[in-house]
């Protein structure tokens, strides 16, 4: 798991490495994602964030970060995957997945039930709805 303070220190040096990069005219080179977890309001129409965990561990948090809506963990913290997800008390979440960029999203099981921690799969991209319940 990484804890605020090491995720704070990975997060600037890729800051400091975006910032050499774009000072020397080369453009950032980001790693192809494995997957990713996208924060998907437009099936529920309900707009929070969710947590997500970037790399799933024994003595894991709750989650590594909170998703905003509509950005996925690859636009917002340049992961090259996700592995977990949380969802907070009082509220559900609807699953999707798809197994490229461009295939359409389907539905991946029944709604989940919050508060839970639940893993997804690296090789899937994930679409998470969140909503009251």
């Amino acid at each position: 798991m990484l804890g605020r303070r090491a995720m704070t220190t990975r997060l600037a040096a890729v800051g400091a490495a975006v910032a050499v990069a774009t000072m020397s005219g080369a453009a950032p080179a980001l790693a192809a994602s494995d997957n990713y977890i996208l924060n998907a309001p437009q099936y529920t129409n309900t707009y929070v964030k969710i947590g997500v965990i970037h790399e799933w561990e024994a003595d894991q948090g709750l989650y590594d970060g909170l998703l905003p809506p509509g950005r996925t963990t690859e636009d917002m913290w340049h992961w090259d995957h996700g592995t977990g997800v949380w969802i907070g008390d009082g509220y559900c979440a609807q699953v999707r997945i798809r197994g490229t960029r461009s295939a359409p999203w389907e539905r991946a099981g029944p709604d989940v039930v919050g508060p839970r921690q639940f893993a997804v799969g690296i090789g899937s991209y994930w679409a998470i709805s969140p909503y009251r319940c």
